[in-house]
Formats: C-alpha cells, structure tokens, sequence
C-alpha cells in the first residue's frame, strides 16, 4: 500500500479530490459584511506522479464573503505570496516583502 507524505499512514485523498465532513465547516450564514473567508492548503501534490512529496506549487484557493466578486478568476499566480499580499492588504498590514495583492481583483469594495 502506498503511504502518505511522511510514509506512516494511507494517503488522504489516494489522488483523488478528498471530501470534508459537513461538521467541519462552518456556516458562512455567520460570516459579517466585511468578512472573507479564504479556504487553501500549504503545497500541491501532482497524483499523476509515484512521489508523495510535494510535486507540485499550484494549490487551490476558494474565497466567499458578501463582498467578494461572484466568478472572480485569479488565474494561475506567479508565488503563493501573492495571497499573503493579499491578506495583509485585506487586514491594512502590509505590504510584505514579497507577492503581489489580488484583492482589487476579488472584492467588489473593501471597508
């Protein structure tokens, strides 16, 4: 059996997009006006290669929140400091060192 990334249990997902428990969520009916969720993972994984290291950059990122532009694309981005950028402009903290914001791109207005 092909074990996960540190070789001491089964893969989560064996490859395939893995699926969360409903009780693991919580209810965006209690997100506040100017609230953004963001739902991301650390690293990317190629299933189409025999590693279980981390083959790949690209990770997925989900956004929601009333203000949030509906069908917003940020395409493939350069760094995944771009979406520290972003949260930092999101929290009037930044800029940081590194990344480019996108949040003009996914917010139709920003408190």
């Amino acid at each position: 059996m092909r074990k996960g990334w540190n070789g001491s249990r089964p893969p989560y997902a064996k490859g395939r997009t893995g699926s969360c428990s409903s009780t693991s969520w919580t209810s965006t009916a209690s997100l506040r006006g100017s609230d953004l969720l963001v739902i991301t993972a650390d690293h990317g994984n190629d299933p189409s290669t025999p590693s279980t290291d981390h083959s790949r950059e690209y990770v997925p990122a989900l956004f929601t929140g009333s203000q949030v532009k509906r069908g917003a694309d940020i395409g493939t981005r350069r760094t995944f400091a771009d979406l520290g950028q972003t949260l930092a402009a999101n929290f009037g903290v930044g800029p940081l060192a590194h990344g480019t914001s996108f949040l003009e791109d996914i917010v139709v207005h920003h408190p």
